[in-house]
């Protein structure tokens, strides 16, 4: 995996279409450090709870996002197989100063099945984060209001 410092959320489709993703994402800093890398978004398939093959992916610029966490609808399109555990992946890459933002939502429920999130620090080992989960939203068709959002 590129990209050290990462955090994922798995979840599990009902439908089969996959149009886009809802995060919530940010610079995390205003002035001093701004990150000057950039921030990945993918869906991967599950590997026995870490992720696996990258199925979809969309990066972000450090220069492209707000310094307060705001909600991004990532372009995925991609067709899953319903019943099947996927993983949400948002990780830094090339990043050498300042940090990113994402949103988790606590305590956990149960709206992405099993509920399972995770981080890690070195790209390899994944922890699991107790009772949080990603503010996250799954799309079968790009959702209105973000229609004009510049990616």
């Amino acid at each position: 995996m590129d990209g050290a410092i990462g955090i994922m959320q798995q979840f599990v489709p009902t439908v089969a279409k996959l149009d886009s993703v809802g995060v919530l994402l940010g610079r995390g800093t205003q002035h001093a450090n701004l990150p000057d890398g950039s921030v990945e978004v993918d869906v991967t398939q599950d590997s026995a709870g870490v992720p696996g093959t990258v199925l979809g992916s969309y990066t972000y610029a450090a220069a492209n996002l707000p310094w307060v966490n705001q909600l991004f609808a990532v372009p995925m399109g991609l067709t899953l197989t319903p019943g099947t555990t996927y993983d949400l992946v948002i990780k830094a890459v090339g990043n050498t100063r300042g940090c990113f933002g994402y949103s988790i939502a606590t305590p956990a429920s149960p709206l992405y099945g099993s509920n399972l999130a995770r981080y890690t620090t070195d790209g390899t080992t994944w922890n699991t984060i107790t009772n949080a989960m990603f503010q996250i939203s799954t799309f079968t068709n790009t959702p209105v209001p973000f229609s004009g959002v510049a990616h």
